[in-house]
C-alpha cells in the first residue's frame, strides 16, 4: 500500500512540473476526441479482510481490456473495463450438506475472478504526449473457487463441493501515466487499489468473503 501512495504522490509532482513546462513549450497534436481502447497485463496482491485467518491468496495474474470515451469537459473520461484475475491459495474448507459437515484446514484452491468495471478517469494533463491521471469507479463480477480433492476430504463422504461460485461487488481507485507515441498508439502504466465483498460462500461456512487487491499493470493503448 505504501508503494501505491508513493506512486500517486510522484504522479502529482510530475503533473505539476509538466503543467508548467507545457505552458512554456509546444503541444503535440493528438486525436484525443474519439474512443481509446486498451489491453494489458500485470500482477495482483491480495489481502483478506474476512474471514480472518481462514482464507489467503498468493500473488496472482491480472489481465484487462478497456474502452474509454471523453466527456469533453474537465479532462474527464468514462471507462468501461473487463478484467480477469487468477491466483492460488489456501482456505479453511467448511461445507455443510444435510447432516454432514465437510471440513479441512489449509485446503489448496485456485481462484478465477471475472469483473466488469465502470468508472471515471481524470487526466491531470490532457493534449500532451504523456498524461498522468487518477480515477475510480465500481466493480462487479463472477468469482470461482476450485478446491483440491484430498484423501482427508474424501474420507468424510461423497457430497462435498470442489467448485464454488459467487457474485461479488466493490470499488477501485487508480493512478497511472499514459505515454502516447503517435495519434493512435501509446502505452499506460497503472497502479490500482480495489475492495471486494462477495455474497455468502457455501464452502467457507456460508460466510461473506471480503478482500482487497493491489494491482500493477502495463497496457497498450489504441485510439480510434
Amino acid at each position: 500500500m505504501k508503494t501505491m501512495a508513493g506512486m500517486i504522490a510522484a504522479i502529482f509532482f510530475f503533473a505539476a512540473s509538466v503543467s508548467f513546462a507545457q505552458s512554456k513549450g509546444p503541444k503535440i497534436p493528438l486525436s484525443g476526441k474519439g474512443m481509446t481502447g486498451s489491453a494489458g497485463v500485470g500482477f495482483v496482491d491480495f489481502l483478506t479482510v474476512t474471514p480472518v485467518g481462514q482464507f489467503k491468496m498468493d500473488r496472482g495474474i491480472y489481465a484487462a481490456a478497456s474502452i474509454e470515451r471523453p466527456f469533453n469537459f474537465a479532462n474527464l473520461h468514462l471507462v468501461l473495463t473487463i478484467s480477469h484475475m487468477s491466483a492460488n491459495g489456501e482456505a479453511t474448507y467448511n461445507y455443510k450438506k444435510g447432516a454432514t459437515t465437510f471440513r479441512e484446514d489449509n485446503l489448496p484452491f485456485k481462484a478465477a475472478m471475472f469483473d466488469l468495471g465502470l468508472g471515471v478517469k481524470l487526466k491531470l494533463i490532457d493534449n500532451y504526449w504523456f498524461r498522468p491521471y487518477i480515477g475510480g469507479g465500481g466493480l462487479g463480477g463472477y468469482h470461482e473457487l476450485t478446491f483440491n480433492s484430498t484423501p482427508n476430504l474424501t474420507s468424510q463422504g461423497t457430497g462435498y463441493k470442489t467448485k464454488d461460485t459467487v457474485m461479488a461487488s466493490g470499488y477501485y481507485g487508480e493512478a497511472g501515466l499514459e505515454v502516447e507515441f503517435t495519434d493512435r498508439f501509446g502505452i499506460q502504466l497503472a497502479a490500482r487499489l480495489s475492495d471486494y465483498t462477495s455474497k455468502t460462500v457455501e464452502t467457507l461456512a456460508s460466510q461473506r468473503l471480503q478482500f482487497r487487491t493491489e494491482t500493477y499493470y502495463f497496457s497498450a493503448l489504441i485510439g480510434f
